[in-house]
């Protein structure tokens, strides 16, 4: 969690770090608030019913629709990712000292 947290405020100058953590924050608490209450709406439309059975079931597809959400975000990360060079690299260690 520290990794994702340095890298979503590290673009962030000095004077506006306190304002990216706040967003970053909100953010994940919003989008975990969001979240939960999108997997149990799933969860009980799917079920149709209050039995345990029809829970267990529409639970059961809102979990794989939650899975098939995260592989779709780890390839849309994956593929936003800037691409670092070792020549950009030595010119951001150069930039810095």
């Amino acid at each position: 969690m520290a990794a994702v947290t340095v890298a979503a405020t590290s673009a962030a100058s000095p004077a506006e770090s306190g304002l990216a953590s706040g967003l970053f924050n909100v953010t994940q608490q919003v989008g975990i608030s969001i979240g939960i209450a999108a997997q149990i709406a799933l969860a009980t439309s799917v079920a149709g019913g209050t039995s345990p059975e029809a829970l267990v079931s529409g639970y059961h597809v809102s979990y794989l629709v939650a899975i098939g959400l995260i592989g779709l975000a780890l390839v849309t990360a994956l593929a936003l990712l800037p691409r670092r060079t070792p020549a950009a690299v030595a010119a951001e260690e150069a930039q810095a000292a």
